[in-house]
């Protein structure tokens, strides 16, 4: 193998695809193909026999058939996400049906080299300087609408400026809405234990993270990198109190950005993957 990685990711770009540097990072040549579960996989297959990787990444366990993963002759890696946890979300468009029966052949975790359970990592060029917009700060919500989500944020939306976006942008399109914002609320699609897939990317951008408790904690640290809630009512004093006095949590906002540079992608993903490559030349 030479000294640069080749690997291809699939997935949705909407979704995932900030993980995946877009600019040339040393040591890693890095392609991404849009791809959508419950889609055949050939779109995948043509991608990569286009560009000749090293390692695949699917982001999502069961997004391709099992046989397509068969079907890759290099090392196929899973990156788990949100929606393999439980397996199938109906209001969610990577699993649009939770039954069973419209799951069979699709891949599990025994069809891949490896499941990687970690949070996200974020593209280099995604990382920002904390810095403020104009006027007071805005808050900013990335993510699919689901009655959880609406319930947990009706009554700051009636109280305060936040913006929802209901995923889907990538590249030049998010960078310019995370600029636009200082911000950044996540919330969980259900009730259970999660780290939601943007968390790194909001930090990395410089945004103040306001969010659920995050089991596992990946390594940051309510109350020093992010601040935390657990109802409706407390996210809407939690955006009284940093609206009303922003700079007050300026410290948390750079303690935030620096604990992103343990998720930067130019260094997590040479470091995870190279292995696979070696095992396989």
């Amino acid at each position: 193998m030479t000294d640069t990685l080749r690997v291809s990711f699939a997935g949705r770009a909407g979704e995932t695809g900030h993980a995946v540097p877009a600019a040339p990072v040393p040591g890693l040549d890095a392609s991404f193909v849009e791809h959508r579960a419950g889609r055949p996989g050939s779109r995948v297959l043509a991608h990569v026999a286009e560009h000749d990787p090293h390692v695949v990444v699917v982001f999502g366990v069961a997004s391709l058939p099992a046989e397509t993963v068969r079907a890759i002759g290099v090392p196929v890696v899973a990156w788990a996400t949100a929606p393999d946890r439980p397996p199938g979300l109906e209001h969610h468009p990577d699993l649009p049906d939770c039954d069973p029966r419209h799951r069979a052949g699709l891949a599990t975790a025994a069809d891949y080299e490896r499941v990687i359970d970690r949070p996200l990592p974020v593209a280099d060029e995604h990382f920002a300087t904390p810095r403020r917009t104009d006027g007071g700060p805005r808050a900013l919500v990335i993510g699919h609408s689901s009655p959880r989500l609406e319930a947990l944020l009706i009554d700051s939306k009636h109280r305060h400026e936040v913006l929802h976006v209901a995923a889907g942008l990538h590249g030049e399109a998010l960078a310019a809405v995370l600029a636009s914002a200082e911000i950044a609320i996540d919330v969980r699609d259900d009730d259970g234990p999660g780290f939601g897939p943007r968390v790194a990317l909001y930090l990395a951008a410089g945004l103040l993270l306001l969010s659920e408790p995050l089991h596992p904690p990946g390594g940051l640290r309510p109350g020093e990198d992010h601040l935390e809630f657990r109802s409706s009512a407390e996210l809407v004093e939690l955006l009284h109190r940093v609206r009303a006095d922003p700079g007050a949590f300026h410290a948390i906002r750079e303690q935030g950005r620096l604990s992103a540079e343990a998720l930067r992608a130019s260094r997590v993903l040479p470091e995870l993957l190279a292995p696979f490559a070696s095992a396989s030349a």
